[in-house]
């Protein structure tokens, strides 16, 4: 029984596993620790590692631990491990003394782990580690596709279904796009990413991620583009990420103009019945807030208004590699570096 640092020739071995784990509503955004994930980061510039855990050698891998090197000022940098790692509890012990593990945060200049696992942290009773803001979102909503068709209808909330009706009444027009050309598409997202950021005062990622991240995905079959439009306008446009046995609605952008139509209400049902129609169980709207007050708020009542079950994450954490450093650190972020 060991852990196997990943090479480029085989970090694809361990995506069937995390395909399997995707069965269960509380593993559908396991993506994040796929093969397919890590090139994103890594063609935007990023270090990538990867480790399986195999019974024996060349056996059948039962655990996943991926991260990304995100660099820190003074030469340094922590290493993230978004909803990973998907390891049981006993093995996270064993993980932390595995010889490549303790070589790659000598070489990397590694001051901590940031995780995010899937289940309670409690049970990893580590060391040296404590809870802080969340990274991805603690919380979301996932609605199960197994629902008869006009069962899953009429469980949304009314509002809705006379949104996604309204929307049809206007003839909002829905397409979805896989291949091909996609360079005129990237450039409305982000002019569409821009003007939602402004409109709501939400952060986001410079062109050039999403524009790495479209190509990417859209090549390897894990995105579907799904766009809103009414006569010529482009209204809306989400990114989803098909991954194993979920849909995952992972970005949405939309123009202020023709709101009134409500093309975004129908653009998620269209998403949401063309995954149910392709198969798959669940279907992730990626992220709810809890609060009347938090910035998400309008965004997490629109998601919320397709009646999906919540499930909620432990949150992120962070385990401390180099003491001295990691208090520069969390100093340095109070005075901001």
């Amino acid at each position: 029984m060991s852990f196997i640092l990943a090479t480029a020739e085989n970090l694809a071995q361990g995506d069937d596993f995390l395909i399997e784990k995707s069965r269960d509503a509380q593993a559908t955004s396991v993506f994040l620790q796929s093969s397919s994930w890590l090139t994103v980061q890594e063609n935007y510039g990023r270090k990538v590692y990867s480790w399986f855990y195999q019974d024996q050698k060349g056996g059948e891998i039962k655990g996943v631990v991926a991260g990304i090197v995100m660099p820190l000022p003074f030469g340094k940098s922590y290493f993230f491990s978004p909803r990973g790692p998907i390891l049981e509890k006993k093995l996270l012990a064993e993980f932390l003394q595995t010889s490549s593990w303790l070589e790659t945060i000598k070489k990397e200049n590694i001051i901590f782990w940031r995780f995010e696992p899937l289940a309670d942290f409690k049970a990893f009773n580590l060391s040296a580690c404590r809870q802080v803001a969340d990274h991805e979102p603690s919380q979301t909503a996932v609605l199960d596709l197994s629902l008869n068709a006009d069962l899953l209808f009429a469980s949304l909330k009314q509002k809705t279904r006379y949104n996604i009706n309204l929307a049809k009444r206007h003839e909002i027009k829905i397409d979805f796009v896989s291949q091909g050309d996609l360079t005129q598409l990237k450039k409305i997202f982000w002019q569409l990413t821009t003007a939602t950021g402004a409109r709501h005062h939400l952060k986001h990622f410079p062109k050039n991620y999403y524009d790495n991240l479209i190509d990417i995905l859209a090549k390897k079959g894990m995105l579907e583009v799904a766009i809103a439009k009414h006569q010529q306008d482009i209204l809306a446009i989400n990114l989803n990420i098909l991954f194993g046995h979920s849909v995952i609605y992972l970005l949405g952008a939309s123009a202020e103009q023709k709101k009134n139509l409500m093309a975004p209400y129908l653009l998620q049902w269209q998403a949401i019945s063309r995954a149910q129609k392709a198969g798959f169980r669940w279907y992730d709207f990626y992220g709810i807030a809890t609060g009347a007050q938090h910035k998400l708020a309008g965004v997490t009542k629109f998601k919320q208004g397709f009646a999906g079950q919540t499930v909620n994450y432990p949150g992120t954490f962070e385990k401390t590699i180099s003491p001295f450093w990691y208090f520069i650190y969390k100093t340095g972020k109070q005075i901001r570096f």
